[in-house]
């Protein structure tokens, strides 16, 4: 009976400090929320916590009416996209030959070794930003994603998944004739989904998320992120409400009621929704993927 009691009192102990630790995530996520919806007065008063008071959509709408975040976030979307789709293949294409025993694939450890060094040290940002421009790529949408076209530790992530896949099927795949390709395609990809959205999921965040990219390599509208735009946007009350007036009376009203900190908020909630919304369709692979990949057994 003791042991009965003492195991609940685990179990609830496990659960009020995984319940603390949701809670804690989720708040300032709920605060965020409520600053970008809730009145300049209401915000400079400071009496904004997890609901929104005096209810406004003034700071979208500020952020929506300008045509470059709409140019930015097509731009991020597409960079997402394509970016996503580059780097999944060359991990998969990567991850492959090095999960094979050194009897297919003798230099495996050399390979192996290089990619770990080149994980731990980099040549630097001037030497980077060198190349960029060298070969062209300044203000140019590949520059968005060429320089992230292969992600070490996914394709390490990857390598170990398909380390631990049943070597019999390999074996068998190959008594029956079918060369890499088919194995990869038709055996190791199809039993590999977890790790895919794993991988896909930490390639999407990545692409979407940075700004630094957009920031060194792009100076002209045409190109630049999401993220480096928003994080480019500030919000001057004086001169906001001094454009207005040269508008009309609607846009006036609107700029009257954003202060930095709610327009910094909305900011944070519109670079933030795409993930959101995505998350929750790839999530139950994550942990799957995250832990089978992790050790090689």
């Amino acid at each position: 009976m003791n042991q009965y009691k003492g195991e609940r009192l685990f179990e609830g102990t496990i659960y009020a400090v995984v319940a603390a630790m949701a809670l804690a995530c989720l708040l300032p996520l709920l605060h965020v929320a409520a600053m970008s919806l809730s009145s300049k007065a209401a915000v400079e008063a400071g009496r904004v916590s997890f609901f929104p008071v005096e209810t406004t959509l003034a700071p979208y709408e500020y952020i929506l009416r300008d045509g470059q975040y709409l140019t930015s976030f097509g731009v991020s979307a597409l960079r997402t996209a394509v970016g996503t789709l580059v780097q999944l293949s060359t991990v998969v294409m990567m991850a492959y030959p090095m999960s094979l025993s050194k009897r297919y694939f003798p230099a495996r450890n050399r390979y192996t070794t290089y990619l770990l060094f080149t994980s731990m040290f980099g040549g630097g940002l001037i030497p980077w930003y060198l190349l960029i421009t060298s070969i062209g790529l300044t203000n140019n949408f590949a520059a968005l994603i060429v320089p992230d076209m292969v992600n070490i530790g996914s394709a390490i992530l990857m390598m170990n998944y398909f380390r631990n896949l049943p070597k019999a099927l390999f074996e068998s795949a190959q008594i029956d004739g079918a060369g890499h390709g088919r194995i990869l395609t038709a055996i190791y990809l199809p039993m590999s989904l977890p790790i895919i959205a794993t991988v896909t999921l930490f390639s999407a965040v990545g692409f979407w998320n940075d700004y630094f990219r957009g920031m060194i390599v792009m100076t002209k509208g045409r190109w630049i992120p999401l993220q480096t735009y928003i994080r480019s946007l500030t919000f001057d009350t004086a001169s906001a409400q001094n454009n207005a007036t040269l508008t009309n009376p609607t846009y006036m009203a609107m700029a009257a009621q954003i202060s930095g900190r709610n327009f910094t908020a909305a900011k944070l909630m519109v670079a933030m929704i795409p993930l959101l919304m995505v998350y929750p369709f790839v999530q139950r692979y994550f942990v799957t993927g995250i832990t089978l990949g992790a050790v090689k057994e």
